[in-house]
């Protein structure tokens, strides 16, 4: 016969089994509405799903999927800070499980190289990519794509942190690979040949950097896959040809890129700024300062949006502003702009 205590603990013990089939629906009914509500770009009602299911969540597997989605709405919103922590969660939970070397947790570790990229953690970035990139070389042998994807941002990181040499080198094999396994003609090429371009432009390798992005452009231009890159394309061949001082030409890729990156992500984007600030370049250099002005003053909102107010992204666009404003000789604003770079320290 039972104790009174052993019988309270058995009731207890009965209870939670009893409630744990309904959490675990209530979790799997929140985790697909806000799954659902992802897709839909209903950020709101996703995230309120997705906290209340990992409320509800009872197991690892549930709470470790809960947190990757959570994560990839925080990114898709640019809220970088708080996709941080829930990507470090999902690796935490695949070490405690022995699966930290698992396709998933190669995939989990991409995606917080990517975050650390974005905050400009690039030690932390690095550390990332590169265990996602050694998980992939080990399960991934026969998907070059998927390898190929991590070194792409691998190298993009050594491009921003002007380290040349090993930027285009791990570009190159990462092309000359997919070309083995995957055919010349494969879209997956089309971000490799984008950051290879790109970084033939930082070096100012003009001649060197159309190739590869115009070869990008042809592949964008006939898949799904690489149809997503066509705004970078476009802009990055903008880049090359205002370089060359075929200023129209500029122009007219800039202004496609434009179109291609607000349908992509809207107006307040980094990208839809960056191209906006290069327009307004090309339109004071061909001799409309008006037009450049607008460009301007639309990329800085922008910017302050992402940025904040004093960021050097700000400042770096104001600059570019001030020298417009005084081809177009307005003195009240050219001396606000100079105010505001002498307050963020970017009249320097």
């Amino acid at each position: 016969m039972l104790s009174f205590k052993r019988g309270l603990a058995l009731c207890a013990l009965l209870a939670v089994t009893a409630l744990a089939p309904i959490a675990a629906a209530q979790w799997d009914d929140h985790f697909e509405k806000g799954k659902k509500a992802l897709a839909n770009k209903d950020f709101r009602n996703a995230e309120d799903h997705l906290i209340a299911a990992l409320g509800e969540a009872g197991t690892s597997v549930e709470k470790r999927r809960t947190y990757l989605l959570l994560a990839t709405l925080y990114r898709k919103t640019r809220q970088w800070a708080a996709a941080a922590p829930l990507l470090e969660d999902v690796m935490a939970i695949h070490r405690k499980e022995g699966t930290d070397k698992s396709p998933e947790a190669g995939g989990a570790l991409n995606k917080l190289g990517i975050v650390y990229h974005q905050m400009k953690e690039y030690d932390k970035a690095e550390a990332a990519y590169e265990g996602s990139l050694a998980i992939k070389r080990l399960r991934y042998r026969r998907n070059r794509a998927s390898i190929a994807a991590v070194e792409t941002n691998l190298a993009e990181l050594y491009r921003r942190r002007k380290d040349w040499s090993k930027a285009e080198k791990m570009l190159q094999e990462a092309i000359a690979a997919k070309e083995r396994e995957l055919g010349p003609e494969h879209p997956s090429l089309v971000s490799s040949l984008v950051d290879l371009g790109l970084v033939y432009s930082n070096l100012s390798q003009f001649a060197k950097a159309k190739p590869p992005l115009e070869r990008a452009l042809e592949l964008a231009s006939t898949s799904d896959e690489g149809n997503k890159y066509l705004g970078t394309v476009y802009h990055n061949l903008g880049i090359v040809y205002a370089a060359e001082s075929k200023l129209e030409q500029a122009r007219a890729a800039y202004e496609k890129a434009l179109t291609l990156r607000e349908q992509e992500h809207g107006p307040n984007h980094p990208q839809v700024a960056s191209t906006l600030n290069n327009l307004g370049n090309t339109m004071t250099q061909l001799g409309d300062p008006k037009a450049g002005a607008a460009h301007f003053e639309r990329a800085i909102k922008v910017r302050e949006l992402e940025y904040g107010k004093r960021s050097p992204e700000v400042a770096r666009t104001l600059r570019n502003y001030l020298f417009t404003l005084e081809r177009l000789g307005d003195k009240a604003k050219t001396d606000e702009v100079k105010a505001r770079l002498a307050a963020i320290g970017g009249s320097k």
